[in-house]
């Protein structure tokens, strides 16, 4: 029979051994940290879609991309995560030249939207993103790079203020989407537009079920309030936006009167939040 002792001796090693390599028992490696010679390419003024997913321990939490760079400049890089997603997860940008040593470093801090602006010189840079801790299931996010001619320096800053955005406060009544003799959660469908033409004369029906109108900017947004509910949203839009096209999915019995379920309001936060009210059945501006 085994001494105890020895057997004890054996399993703390393998718990160690388990540690540090990763093995079944021990905890969940990150297996998502690529080198940055096999990183994705990013183009310049094209901004790249992409997702994390991190659990905290392990799983997609970082990625790297590889940026051309024809001639000295400086380098912005924006990150910006979805609407209503990204609030809690903390997010690090990095700006690494070509043999990969940092260069700029940005945290979010709570921020949808964040960047670094740095000098750099051919023939590429990296770009590192990554995540400290869950995302909390899926985070989606868009970076985007643009190469500025001569130094303009401001590094770790979010760099384009002005960019366009959803700038709106949500409320939704006590009594918003009321029906069945109760009120109901109201689901928003936000499009990104640059002409609002076709939105406004698109059906209703198929702005709901996610048809992109032409015209539009970008992809749909969905947000879902509960009756009662308050809610900002400044998230970042896509740089040719103009206006935002609005349609509440709210319910609609037979024969029921038909209240408005449409809005167009302006990709703009210069004149600050723009209130919308959600009410029993319908949509309501200032």
């Amino acid at each position: 029979m085994q001494d105890p002792k020895s057997f004890a001796r054996v399993a703390a090693i393998a718990a160690c051994a388990a540690l540090l390599l990763g093995w079944p028992g021990g905890p969940k490696k990150d297996r998502d940290l690529t080198p940055a010679e096999k990183a994705g390419p990013l183009a310049l003024g094209a901004p790249l879609m992409n997702e994390l997913a991190c659990d905290g321990a392990g799983g997609d939490c970082n990625d790297w991309f590889a940026v051309p760079v024809a001639e000295a400049g400086t380098l912005e890089v924006t990150v910006a995560a979805a609407a209503g997603q990204g609030a809690g997860v903390p997010l690090t940008l990095t700006l690494a030249d070509e043999n990969q040593l940092p260069l700029a470093v940005s945290q979010s801090n709570g921020r949808a939207r964040f960047g670094v602006r740095f000098t750099v010189k051919p023939p590429k840079a990296y770009v590192w993103l990554s995540a400290k801790g869950s995302t909390q299931g899926t985070l989606s996010y868009q970076v985007e790079a643009q190469l500025r001619a001569g130094a303009l320096g401001d590094v770790g800053t979010d760099i384009d203020p002005t960019a366009p955005r959803l700038c709106l406060r949500i409320s939704a009544s006590p009594r918003a989407n009321f029906h069945s003799g109760q009120p109901h959660v109201v689901r928003l469908v936000i499009y990104p537009l640059e002409s609002a033409l076709a939105f406004e004369q698109a059906s209703e029906e198929s702005l709901l079920a996610g048809t992109k109108p032409k015209g539009a900017a970008g992809e749909s947004i969905d947000v879902r309030l509960v009756p009662g509910e308050t809610r900002s949203l400044t998230d970042p839009l896509p740089a040719n936006a103009r206006s935002l096209g609005i349609i509440a999915d709210y319910f609609r019995a037979p024969g029921a009167a038909a209240g408005q379920r449409r809005a167009t309001v302006t990709a703009s936060c210069a004149r600050g939040e723009i209130p919308l009210q959600l009410e029993e059945s319908e949509i309501r501006l200032p």
